[in-house]
This record gives C-alpha cells, sequence and structure tokens, in this order.
C-alpha cells in the first residue's frame, strides 16, 4: 500500500510539472505571437490563444486607415476581408491600432473577438488544430445573442469554403433572420400588452419568445413588473399621497417603481414666495409640479437638471406628478421646502 501511495504521489507531481509547462509554452507562444517575432497560420493562432480579434464588416472589406478618427478616403493604407485575423497593438477612442496585416487604424465596431475554450491536449507532441471555420462560427453565433444580427451574418460569411462549418451558412443565416423577425413580434406584442396593463397576457406571450439573449433581456424587467403587478391587490387609477416635511430640515425622500400604467403624484401645502428644491438621486427624470390653480411649472428641459429650484407663485396644495416619458423606472427624489422671503 505504501509503494502504491508514493506511485500515486509521484504521477501526481508529474502532472503538475507537465501543466506548469504547458502553461508556460502557452504563454511564451502568445507573447511571440503579439510581439510579432514568430509568423503563425490563422489555424495556428487559434490553437495557441484563447481569442483573436477578426475583421467582421456588414460592407467589407474594412479599410486601414493612417489615422484614427475620420472617414476620409486620403487616410486609407489598405483594406482587410471580412474573417482576416488581426494583430492589435493599442485601442483608442473605439478605434483598434494593427500591427499586422497591415499597419494602421481600423474602427474597433467592424471587428469581433471569436474565442475557443481552451483544450488541453491528450499528449504534449499532438497539439489540438481545431477548425478556423467551426470557431468563427461560434463567434458569429455569440454576435447573434449579444443582438448584433447583421455583424453575426458577416462573419459567418467569413468562413473558409474549406471549413466543415462552410455548408452551414445559408440554412443558419436563414434561421437567424426568421427568429429574429420572430422575436421582434413577438417584443412588440408583449410591450404593448405591458403598457395595457394586461399582465396575464405579457405572461402567457413570454414563452413563445426565442432564445435570444438579447430580446430576452429586454423583456426581463417587463416580466418582473407584470409579476409584481398580478400579485397586487387592484389600486383606484390615480394614486396619490400626501407628503410630510420633518422638522427642522424641512425636507423629505420618496422612492418606488413607476409602471407608468396609473397616474400617481405626491401633494404638498405651501404658501405664496416658499422655496422648492427637488433632487433626484440617479437618472430619475424630474417630476412634474402643477400650482393650486393648475397651472404647469416645468423645470429646464435642456440638458435634462438632476435638480431644480422654484419660487411657489401661489399658496394652496401643490402636486408633483411622476413622468410618463419611459415606461417602467425606478425613482427617488429629495424634496425640501423652505420659509419664504
Amino acid at each position: 500500500m505504501r509503494r502504491q501511495s508514493f506511485v500515486w504521489i509521484g504521477m501526481g507531481l508529474a502532472g503538475i510539472v507537465l501543466t506548469i509547462a504547458l502553461l508556460y509554452g502557452l504563454v511564451s507562444t502568445t507573447r511571440r505571437l503579439v510581439q510579432g517575432e514568430v509568423a503563425i497560420s490563422p489555424q495556428t493562432a487559434f490553437a495557441t490563444t484563447a481569442c483573436v480579434t477578426i475583421v467582421a464588416d456588414p460592407n467589407p472589406p474594412l479599410n486601414v486607415r493612417s489615422s484614427l478618427g475620420t472617414s476620409s478616403q486620403d487616410n486609407v493604407v489598405g483594406t482587410l476581408a471580412n474573417g482576416t485575423i488581426l494583430t492589435v497593438e493599442a485601442e483608442a477612442e473605439g478605434w483598434l491600432h494593427l500591427k499586422a496585416p497591415i499597419a494602421g487604424w481600423v474602427y474597433q465596431e467592424l471587428t469581433a473577438v471569436v474565442c475557443r475554450t481552451p483544450i488541453m491536449p491528450a499528449q504534449p507532441n499532438l497539439p489540438p488544430t481545431p477548425d478556423l471555420g467551426t470557431l468563427i462560427w461560434a463567434g458569429a453565433r455569440e454576435q447573434y445573442q449579444a443582438g448584433r444580427l447583421e455583424d453575426a451574418i458577416a462573419i459567418l460569411k467569413s468562413i473558409p469554403p474549406d471549413s466543415p462549418a462552410y455548408g452551414r451558412i445559408e440554412d443558419t443565416v436563414t434561421q437567424w433572420r426568421r427568429e429574429w423577425r420572430q422575436a421582434e413580434t413577438q417584443f412588440s406584442q408583449i410591450q404593448q400588452a405591458f403598457e395595457q396593463g394586461q399582465w396575464s397576457t405579457v405572461l402567457t406571450a413570454v414563452p413563445q419568445m426565442p432564445a435570444i439573449r438579447f430580446w430576452r433581456s429586454k423583456v426581463t424587467p417587463i416580466v418582473l413588473t407584470a409579476i409584481a403587478q398580478q400579485q397586487q391587490p387592484s389600486t383606484p387609477s390615480a394614486l396619490s399621497q400626501p407628503l410630510v416635511f420633518s422638522e427642522p430640515q424641512r425636507s423629505v425622500s420618496i422612492s418606488g417603481f413607476f409602471t407608468g400604467t396609473e397616474l400617481q403624484s405626491y401633494t404638498f401645502q405651501a404658501t405664496q414666495g416658499q422655496q422648492l428644491r427637488i433632487e433626484t438621486t440617479g437618472q430619475t427624470p424630474l417630476p412634474r409640479l402643477f400650482a393650486p390653480d393648475g397651472t404647469l411649472l416645468t423645470p429646464p428641459l435642456e440638458p435634462p437638471p438632476a435638480s431644480w429650484t422654484v419660487r411657489l407663485p401661489q399658496s394652496g396644495t401643490y402636486r408633483l406628478e411622476l413622468s410618463r416619458d419611459r415606461l417602467p423606472y425606478a425613482y427617488a427624489f429629495v424634496i425640501s421646502l423652505e420659509p419664504g422671503v
């Protein structure tokens, strides 16, 4: 038994040493690749690095420019086809500076990063050489799931003809466009049902949404709100809550989640000449303020302010009404009421 234990320990140590050696070799090769010390094929690049940047221009070929931030034809130093692997030296203001295959600048939005899951070879002498087309297809699918349909299709069309994945391009494009149209239609119907307060219709329609991560993420907040609204008891069509200002600060904090399907407001008593200050605690739009006679007192619109101070023109009951410009949103305000002059 003791001898077997030593054997197992020895095998374990050997495995650790082998793993460290392989990792060192991967890092060394990657560093040499980035520094341009070795010339490698696309297949070798995928075999030795986890991710690479490739051209993914919806309107190829991609222009390589001598300087960034301009679309003039005067500074084009060359063009690259979709699927070309790029050696990136630097990134600035949404542009990438290339070292190879052409030195210059390209617009980052017209490229894509495709990755593979690192595979540990069974034998160190036989490193895996994954098919480039299959890896490009996987990268295109990731772009599709992220909501970049046209970029995904452009990446698909860069698969080399000698790849086993080449024959799947046409069918995949047809399928993706069909699913995308279905998702757009389904989302529009869900949004319409939500705006009309038809919570059951929203929840019934969600399972029919295609399994596209981009569209599922758009519908998630709508579903959560619909579930919360369905569980709440019925409420009147208009919600109004009086504000009570505490002494001596004479301020009050209000917050909540506004669905936009019903009018929601806050009221308070004030006298002519008092100063009202409204501050938001995030990206919340400022509420509308109505005077006792119904006059709308509006803050500056451009740029949208995070706070607003106004001298109240009348005595009586004022009303703060939540903005319904966007649906739904969380809100948070600090309301201060200072004495009059």
